[in-house]
């Protein structure tokens, strides 16, 4: 079952933070560039919630860096916790404390902010229940050091590893088998060891499913991938964007030529990788989408599995909400859904992808304003792979 969760957080304390989307002018990036330390040596800790005077508080041992001299508690004004996973945010003094957690697949994560004035200066944590109230969420959990996104020779890069063996291309999953032919999906393959896993994934096409965040962006990919054998007709630069899309028309016929550029490569014969720049919110909508024309898999379990699991909007607990995942659920997400339901139709299936499908906003179709395609109900929580 598809959780629902409330997110609902301040746009002032996460603007600011990075996030998971290309850096178009002035957007944020699919990542966060994130260089402080653990915690000013606090690798673990465990909070206690508690209610006191009608206010929700947390008790942190040991205690976090950064409290005024007297204060034991962060205050938790901002409580929207539902019994599928839930969201805080707590302040104690200077200090900001972001809790998220996730009651289906029993994982947390946290944030902590030393000093609110200094918002990119975060650490991050994976938490852990350590005891729950009967019938209802966590009255404590224990956190443990995560490692943050990270900057790479000026890449910014997904908290997320390969789920495919020995393969070191970040975030990196299979998405189909078609006869002998795989279709792959990932983040961008930026160093030399990327275009070696290609290389022995035997990758022969391409899709980038972005627009160029520089003028060579594009020509220097197409320049890495020659060596291994990827030919320039066999690449695809897609100029997707995540948000702010002007109408339906315009996304809806660029993701149709990107579904038709991956299905006839694969059907010809061809291992494929596809990717926008670190692989979670326009991979993974493409991803879906994919699946869905390719299989009879429901809407809900795709979108958990292909897209929330790999960190899609909030399923990258790293991602700043107000900045990022909730520009992504507004943006994006009814987006994918309309292309769902023109799939569910059949007006798009392997052997008919014509663009000219998307000549007709589906938003005022009475089948379509149906509680299956109700945007409020694709709210991604905390991915499982976050653990890993």
């Amino acid at each position: 079952m598809m959780k629902q969760t409330v997110l609902a957080l301040l746009a002032t304390a996460t603007a600011g933070l990075g996030g998971c989307a290309d850096q178009e002018a002035d957007s944020p990036d699919d990542g966060a560039s994130v260089v402080d330390g653990k915690g000013d040596g606090v690798t673990e800790f465990t909070i206690k919630l508690t209610t006191s005077s009608g206010v929700l508080r947390a008790a942190d041992s040991p205690k976090l860096p950064g409290a005024p001299s007297g204060t034991t508690k962060f205050s938790c004004p901002d409580d929207t916790r539902t019994d599928e996973g839930w969201r805080l945010l707590c302040s104690r003094g200077s200090e900001q404390l972001r809790l998220t957690y996730d009651e289906a697949g029993r994982v947390g994560a946290a944030i902590f902010v030393k000093a609110a004035s200094q918002p990119d200066k975060r650490n991050f944590y994976h938490c852990d229940v350590v005891t729950a109230t009967a019938g209802k969420w966590p009255s404590e959990i224990k956190c443990k050091y995560k490692a943050p996104l990270t900057n790479i020779s000026g890449q910014l890069v997904s908290p997320f590893s390969s789920s495919i063996e020995d393969i070191g291309i970040l975030n990196s999953h299979l998405v189909s088998t078609s006869g002998s032919a795989k279709l792959y999906r990932g983040m961008k393959p930026f160093r030399d060891s990327d275009v070696a896993d290609l290389e022995t994934l035997g990758v022969k096409a391409v899709l980038i499913f972005k627009k160029p965040t520089g003028a060579t962006e594009v020509d220097d990919e197409t320049d890495a991938l020659a060596p291994i054998g990827v030919t320039a007709t066999n690449i695809l630069n897609e100029e997707f964007l995540w948000k702010d899309f002007a109408d339906f028309e315009t996304p809806c016929r660029q993701t149709v030529r990107s579904l038709e550029f991956l299905h006839e490569k694969v059907s010809a014969g061809k291992n494929t990788f596809f990717h926008c720049t670190v692989g979670e919110d326009r991979t993974g909508y493409l991803a879906g989408l994919y699946r869905l024309l390719t299989e009879t898999t429901p809407i809900t379990d795709v979108f958990e599995t292909e897209m929330c699991a790999r960190g899609y909007s909030s399923g990258n607990p790293q991602k700043p909400y107000g900045a990022v995942a909730r520009e992504v659920d507004s943006d994006l997400t009814p987006i994918f859904l309309k292309m769902a339901f023109k799939i569910s139709q059949g007006e798009l299936s392997p052997t008919s992808l014509d663009e000219d499908v998307c000549a007709e906003d589906p938003a005022n179709d009475a089948a379509f304003t149906g509680d299956e395609y109700d945007p409020t109900k694709y709210r991604c929580t905390i991915s499982p792979r976050y653990r890993l």
